[in-house]
């Protein structure tokens, strides 16, 4: 319980700042020390997800902090569609192929962050765009929904760089604007797989002090952040993803061989 709630807080901590969200780190550790189920995993990573998302969001909003809300409406509006097919898709190949289902989340995840990894090292030769189309916009955050909720990790490292690449937004300003479609991207996928899947069993009192740990780590890393320079943030973020692939590869390969 001990080791749960400090690798909620700290992962909070790390997700708040960044704008990554704490299931990109906080998902692949569970899935190689916790030794639980996967669907139990995925509901621990997406309630805490959640918890730390929503403090870091109600810090922000009390700071009346600038935010473009014309496109984070229509992002979270997408990822509320997403996280409900993205939390469908999950449940229905967990059904068909079992355990099957562990491998192909760990594949698409390392696949994920490899591409990230990528990114953030040839970033300078991409272009960034200013979509204004609110269909566009509304897609972009379905996708960003599907990713969240299918793989559990609440999408952050992908919001952040398609911010970045379509919005022309700093790192700062797309780490912010990632909690909120963080939250609500989760928020809809909870509800949704409560509703039609019901909950798994696990360990109620161990989610509870991840949930503290996350909602602590979210307030906390929010303030920090407020202290941190652009190049800092892309720094801690690219040690994030970097973190991340790692423990994403090794768990693929305990799964594969």
């Amino acid at each position: 319980m001990i080791f749960g709630f400090l690798v909620a807080l700290i992962t909070s901590v790390v997700g708040s700042i960044t704008g990554v969200g704490s299931g990109i780190l906080m998902k692949p550790i569970l899935d190689l020390f916790s030794g639980y189920p996967v669907d139990v995993i995925n509901i621990m990573s997406s309630v805490t997800v959640f918890a730390m998302s929503l403090s870091a969001m109600i810090k922000e909003l009390k700071n009346k902090v600038t935010i473009d809300y014309n496109t984070v409406i229509f992002l979270s509006s997408g990822s509320i569609v997403g996280g409900i097919i993205g939390k469908r898709i999950f449940e229905n190949v967990k059904q068909n192929y079992g355990s099957g289902i562990v491998g192909a989340q760990s594949a698409v995840f390392s696949l994920l962050m490899f591409l990230i990894i990528i990114y953030l090292i040839k970033g300078k030769n991409f272009k960034t765009y200013k979509i204004d189309s609110k269909i566009v916009v509304a897609l972009v955050g379905l996708i960003l929904g599907f990713v969240s909720a299918f793989l559990g990790i609440g999408g952050g490292p992908l919001n952040v760089v398609l911010l970045i690449l379509l919005f022309s937004m700093s790192t700062k300003e797309a780490s912010l604007n990632s909690i909120f479609i963080i939250f609500f991207s989760q928020i809809a996928s909870l509800i949704y797989g409560h509703i039609t899947y019901g909950m798994p069993k696990m360990n109620f009192i161990l989610l509870a002090l991840m949930v503290f740990g996350g909602i602590f780590g979210g307030i906390l890393g929010r303030y920090m952040a407020n202290y941190f320079s652009d190049s800092l943030m892309k720094k801690m973020f690219m040690g994030a993803i970097i973190f991340s692939f790692v423990m994403g590869i090794t768990h693929l390969s305990t799964v594969v061989f």
